[in-house]
């Protein structure tokens, strides 16, 4: 990336104990560094971590890095933990906190200050190389090319079903061993709740909200964009021309859009108030304050249910996805009285529920699952058996150059079906269709899915058009060097040395202590001292940072 920028002459090669960018390195220099840094309360001390410190720092003073002395400053005046109050994001720069600091860490105010300064061009460093980490539309073209292919394809099916009456009974030796093997994956019982759920559906408050004209036209006022009738194109002209649709065509559309956040609101209140008298008066059922409401409120109990079963449960099921953070939280509650879920704004109602009793998840024993075990059994023999047959039919596709299409494949009776163009993408493709990538024209494979096995021949493929890139390609370009940029964190140590040409002695038997030993001699202790936050402001991926910025405040 940056190596022919930096790499140096090389000197001295069978004397010096490593090399820096091709130039050695003085070992006494190196144990000032180690010593330094091993000290240095905001980065690590192994000897691998103050290497890969030591090469990015020179290589930084070959780029041209430099941090000034007012930078320096700002940074120890900035950082929490020199504050009167580390805690607090409101506490102020503490000069006795700082030399208690260093004192803990047996570091003095020169020393630290060399060593923040060497940390911070790091942090520089690593910006720069995260800014240089460019993706060309050339890069990102393959990759975007062989996941956008599209395919026309032709499939032999065999179904499970057909081969099921094929298989015996399995023995119960068989059951017992298939059970064992599978049962944590296959026969796990999820964790179930049973929920009291008092409910406010906005719909119920839609009523009490009042949206005026006034108001109306006010909000048709500031957004017709969202009014615009679509092109008409006139006789005698080449572009259509756009005209907004009038105010009474669409006053009922503002005043319903108008009035809906405003019932969500009135509901959440109401549910808001109904939970405080909850918390005060537990002994209470979410069911006496729905009686109390005049209709407003409803509440249920409902049965067991796993998380992956809330789209059946009623009112929760219409308001929350199984992801949702609210149903995750549900889970957590304790069982109890005062135990009170938060109000839920869901999409068609807001909620608050107690957790009246919780089933743990456990594994079922073989006695219960058994019936379930001799039919899994008996469907995996059926798949190795429309397994053996698929592959059985594309080998002799393979040896006789035949095609699936063919007449003789008819005539057996064998039912193909030729698919329409499609991507893997798309979400009606072939069930075997995410088993393709990558494939071309003339490719024969064997594809297993949940209930068949499938012989495919791929007919013809047709990639996407640099048309069709061009409308993604700095979309696709984006992802591409956040992915980069990544891997280059993920991998800084190795990038790093890489860069800097970093060449490491070997180590022998007879070979003098290695610069961590000298260093833990001349610092006893060092490693034991807490360590709090790195102090380089780290840039995360796809951030603009510049090298000459300024780096972040330790």
């Amino acid at each position: 990336m940056l190596s022919w920028l930096v790499r140096g002459e090389g000197k001295d090669r069978d004397e010096a104990a490593a090399y820096v960018l091709g130039e050695p390195i003085d070992r006494q220099e190196f144990i000032e560094f180690r010593i330094r840094w091993a000290r240095y309360p905001f980065a690590g001390q192994s000897t691998d971590e103050v290497w890969s410190a030591y090469a990015a720092v020179r290589l930084a003073e070959r780029l041209g890095i430099r941090v000034s002395d007012s930078e320096v400053r700002a940074a120890i005046l900035s950082h929490p933990v020199f504050s009167d109050d580390p805690n607090s994001p409101a506490g102020r720069y503490s000069h006795e906190r700082f030399q208690a600091v260093l004192k803990g860490n047996r570091m003095t105010q020169q020393d630290f200050e060399e060593t923040l300064r060497e940390h911070l061009a790091v942090v520089r460093l690593r910006a720069l190389l995260l800014d240089a980490a460019v993706v060309t539309s050339a890069e990102v073209w393959p990759t975007y090319r062989d996941s956008q292919l599209s395919y026309r394809t032709a499939a032999a099916r065999f179904p499970l079903e057909d081969f099921l009456a094929q298989v015996p009974e399995p023995s119960d030796e068989e059951v017992s061993d298939f059970y064992e093997t599978e049962k944590e994956l296959r026969y796990q019982e999820p964790e179930r709740v049973r929920l009291e759920v008092l409910a406010a559906s906005h719909e119920a408050f839609a009523d009490e909200v009042t949206v005026t004209d006034e108001e109306a036209r006010n909000y048709y006022d500031a957004h017709q964009q969202e009014f615009v009738d679509l092109p008409t194109v006139q006789e005698g002209t080449e572009q259509g021309e756009q005209s907004v649709k009038p105010f009474q065509d669409v006053r009922d559309q503002i005043l319903d859009r108008l009035r809906r956040p405003r019932a969500r609101q009135q509901a959440r209140s109401a549910l808001d108030d109904a939970r405080a008298k909850l918390q005060g008066e537990p002994e209470t059922t979410l069911a006496a304050v729905a009686e109390g409401s005049q209709g407003k409120l409803k509440a249920i109990t409902t049965d067991f249910f796993a998380t992956t079963d809330v789209a059946d449960v009623p009112i929760l099921g219409a308001s929350f996805s199984l992801r949702s953070a609210f149903v995750a939280a549900l889970f957590r509650l304790e069982e109890g009285e005062g135990s009170l879920s938060e109000v839920g704004p869901g999409t068609e109602a807001a909620v608050v529920c107690r957790l009246l009793a919780r089933r743990p998840s456990r594994v079922l024993s073989l006695e219960e699952a058994r019936q379930r075990v001799i039919d899994d059994v008996k469907r995996s023999h059926a798949a190795e058996r429309a397994r053996r047959q698929a592959t059985a039919l594309a080998e002799e596709l393979r040896e006789k150059d035949l095609l699936l299409t063919s007449e003789e494949f008819a005539q057996r009776g064998l039912v193909v079906v030729t698919s329409s163009w499609y991507r893997l993408t798309d979400l009606d493709a072939p069930g075997y269709a995410r088993q393709l990538r990558p494939r071309k024209a003339g490719d024969i494979l064997v594809a297993q899915v949940a209930d068949a096995a499938f012989v495919v021949e791929v007919l013809e493929t047709r990639p996407p058009t640099w048309e069709e890139f061009q409308s993604v390609r700095e979309r696709q370009k984006a992802f591409a060097q956040l992915q980069r940029q990544w891997e280059l964190l993920a991998n800084w140590d190795e990038v790093v040395r890489r860069e800097a040409g970093l060449e490491l002695p070997r180590v022998t038997p007879d070979a003098e202590p290695a610069p961590q030993e000298a260093a833990e001699e001349e610092a006893p202790g060092a490693s034991e001292t807490s360590r709090p936050p790195d102090p380089g402001a780290e840039p995360s991926p796809g951030e603009s940072s510049q090298s000459g910025s300024g780096a972040g405040a330790p």
